[in-house]
Formats: C-alpha cells, structure tokens, sequence
C-alpha cells in the first residue's frame, strides 16, 4: 500500500469513529461517517438558491457482503442515526476512493 493510500485509509477510519451514522440503502443498513450537514448556494435558471449537502462515507465491502451493487445517482439514501441528521436524501453521486476501498455517497438534504 502506498504512503497515501495508507493516510487516506487512516483518515477514513477516523471519520468512522468520530462522526459515525448508520444508513439504510432499500432495505439493507449500514455503518457509515458523515461530513454533517453543509450549506451552500447552487446556481439555478432564475438565479442562486439555497442547497444543504451531506456525505456518507463507507467500505465498498460492505455492500459487497450484502450482496447489492454501489447505488446510483437518484437513489434514497435513509439516515436512521445519530438523531440530529435523520432524513431520507437524494444520492448526487457516489464516488468510489483511487484504492476501491471506500465509497462515497454525496448526497442533497431535502428542502425545509
């Protein structure tokens, strides 16, 4: 493994324990990081609107121990904990990690 294959695993790892989730993905859930919620401003026809964004990070194994393929963009992605983020979003775009370790979910908040 590479030096910075090896810190980004580290860091990865860190985000696990420090700001952990568990998502749900149909029917299967996981264990997962979380950047926490964002806010920023998207560009739109009519001018700039307000945008929440979240991330999810988690071992692309686990998915295949489930037995499911990575989601693609349009899918629910469920939070069910910690309580303060709980909400169903919309999957933007997973990316997978250079080393096919981790999979990260980029996904929308729903509007409030």
């Amino acid at each position: 493994m590479s030096q910075s294959s090896a810190l980004f695993s580290l860091g990865q790892a860190f985000l696990a324990t420090e700001f952990p989730a568990t998502i749900k993905i149909g029917m299967q859930s996981y264990a997962a990081a979380t950047s926490g919620l964002r806010s920023g401003m998207a560009l739109a026809d009519f001018g700039a609107v307000a945008q929440r964004s979240i991330a999810f990070w988690m071992p692309s194994s686990a998915l295949a121990a489930a037995g499911q393929p990575p989601p693609s963009a349009g899918a629910s992605v469920e939070c069910t904990a910690p309580a303060a983020l709980v909400g169903i979003y919309t999957l933007d775009a997973p990316v997978m990690d250079p080393t096919g370790t981790t999979l990260t979910l980029r996904c929308l908040a729903p509007a409030q």
